[in-house]
């Protein structure tokens, strides 16, 4: 779910994205204008991850972030059911989405329809309406320029129908796990380390990443995802932007990695971006080894429960942006999986500069029973899961990842608890 701060930053942007799209003020009761939000939320809706819809803001001049929605308009949208009931009347199967009504920093009011990825089938529009809907016709996001429209071209039908495939694939593996299949009798190995470090050294050289030892940012995630064994070319290099779009992670919202339109930096074999305005930096390497760096949430937003308790704490770790950075990376790592093939994906990520940081739950629903201040330099976190049983289960290893970190703390929540406070956070989309 993105937060009105990052939503802000999107309007400024000047334009849509593929997973965020806003429309004008309109009525609840206009069927030309709810249309229009049906056709968007079955598009968002068969994108992966699904997206944002945005109402109440003049999509030909988004950083005005005007005019927003009257209070008589607030108010019709604002009732789930009846926004629910107007959108199903179009969409085969029904659109799941959360609906809230916001308050932008100028004052305007608007309305956000946050859209889930469809569960089994994409949504098929099952009725006319002259101008806006034709029955039988299946809407998504294109590349490009970002629009709701049926199907252009036989490559994003194919992304909708790999996406399904994808989703039964998950479904076949967790009834085989379910019933006992899948357990591993021996340990995995982690093969080509040194050809994996040799690569990962090679693609941080390429440009300079804001986080780093000596950069202006030097406390932040520091990520590497590997499918194993190493192949040095598992994704052909002309292909690597058109992976790593096609496999962005938007659990939350906000995307794992930011893919920005600017052009990417890129050697023979690998490429990526540094944001420096989202303290981010990833690289994606043509054996598949993605590596990522990002800012510790505690470091990026001003709020409370984001505060030291304890005098001798310079700074804090909040439990639920590592355990939820955790779900993310676990969640892309059984994305490439299932599109590369790979026998393994060994996670390895590095909490670094983080000397001093007292540990909270940084969710007022959720406290620690202590805080504790962790003293060292960083602290690492590491497992290397076999690709079938992380595809079954990817929160299961973010889980078991989170933990290793917590064990720094001496802290020690249980599986089951960190399970449901992901779980409880990810519905609030």
């Amino acid at each position: 779910m993105l937060t009105v701060d990052e939503i802000e930053e999107l309007l400024r942007l000047g334009h849509e994205t593929r997973p965020f799209e806003v429309k004008g003020p309109g009525n609840l009761g206009s069927k030309p204008f709810c249309a229009k939000v049906a056709r968007a939320a079955m598009a968002l809706g068969n994108l992966t991850d699904g997206g944002t819809l945005v109402l109440g803001v003049n999509d030909q001049d988004l950083p005005s972030m005007a005019p927003g929605l009257s209070s008589d308009q607030a108010e019709q949208w604002s009732k789930f059911d009846d926004v629910a009931d107007a959108i199903a009347r179009y969409s085969d199967p029904p659109v799941k989405f959360g609906l809230r009504i916001e308050q932008l920093s100028n004052g305007n009011t608007i309305c956000v329809l946050d859209i889930e990825e469809f569960e089994l089938s994409p949504h098929i529009c099952k009725r006319d309406l002259p101008g806006e809907l034709v029955a039988g016709q299946l809407y998504v996001r294109p590349r490009g320029k970002p629009r709701s429209t049926n199907v252009p071209d036989s490559a994003e039908m194919r992304e909708v129908l790999d996406l399904a495939t994808a989703k039964a694939l998950r479904r076949y593996i967790s009834t085989l796990s379910d019933a006992g299949l899948l357990t591993s009798t021996r340990p995995v190995e982690v093969s080509d380390e040194s050809r994996f470090d040799d690569e990962r050294d090679r693609a941080w050289r390429l440009g300079e990443s804001p986080l780093r030892a000596d950069g202006p940012t030097t406390s932040y995630f520091d990520a590497a995802v590997r499918p194993g064994p190493y192949e040095n070319r598992r994704i052909p290099p002309a292909e690597l932007m058109n992976f790593m779009t096609s496999h962005t992670v938007r659990l939350r919202g906000w995307p794992v990695p930011f893919i920005e339109q600017a052009t990417p930096l890129r050697a023979a074999s690998c490429l990526g971006q540094d944001e420096s305005t989202r303290s981010e930096s990833w690289r994606l390497c043509s054996s598949g080894q993605f590596l990522h760096r990002r800012m510790f949430a505690s470091d990026m937003h001003d709020v409370p429960s984001l505060k030291p308790r304890r005098s001798q704490a310079s700074a804090v770790i909040a439990v639920w942006d590592v355990l939820l950075y955790f779900v993310e990376l676990a969640e892309l790592g059984s994305r490439f999986a299932v599109a590369t093939g790979c026998s393994t994906v060994d996670f390895t990520v590095t909490l670094r500069g983080v000397d001093g940081r007292e540990l909270v739950a940084g969710d007022w629903r959720r406290e620690l029973v202590s805080n504790p201040v962790f003293h060292g330099h960083e602290i690492e976190a590491r497992v290397t899961a076999e690709a079938p049983a992380l595809i079954a289960s990817p929160t299961q290893f973010a889980i078991d990842l989170t933990q290793q970190v917590l064990e720094n703390f001496g802290v020690s929540i249980p599986e089951s608890a960190l399970d449901d406070w992901q779980a409880e956070i990810l519905r609030r989309r």
